[in-house]
């Protein structure tokens, strides 16, 4: 990550919003194993920005009757995926994260 210039490491300070992270770690159907850093958005310290990039997901009941009526009268439904949607948003202050354990890193050091 450090090659890839994905973070820039600041002393430990009084900073107002510190997220941690954490590794997760699956083993993906072929046996190859991934790694992935996950920061904990949900501790961020403000608590209003989760109303502007929240993604609500359509419960089975509202699609079931949403495609009851696209039936009923006579529309054509598409279906589109989006994954990465808020993956690269900006979102308007600085965040720092605290290295999760097991990143080799100087002690007092947050990205």
């Amino acid at each position: 990550m450090e090659e890839n210039n994905v973070f820039n490491t600041v002393q430990c300070g009084n900073f107002e919003n510190v997220i941690d992270a954490r590794w997760v770690f699956t083993k993906k159907g072929d046996g190859v194993y991934k790694a992935r850093l996950v920061v904990r958005g949900y501790k961020d310290s403000h608590p209003h920005m989760i109303y502007e990039i929240y993604a609500p997901v359509l419960k089975v009941d509202a699609l079931r009757l949403m495609i009851s009526i696209a039936v009923n009268e006579g529309y054509s439904m598409t279906q589109a995926d989006v994954i990465a949607a808020f993956q690269n948003s900006p979102i308007g202050y600085v965040v720092h994260v605290k290295p999760p354990a097991g990143y080799d890193c100087p002690p007092g050091t947050l990205w």
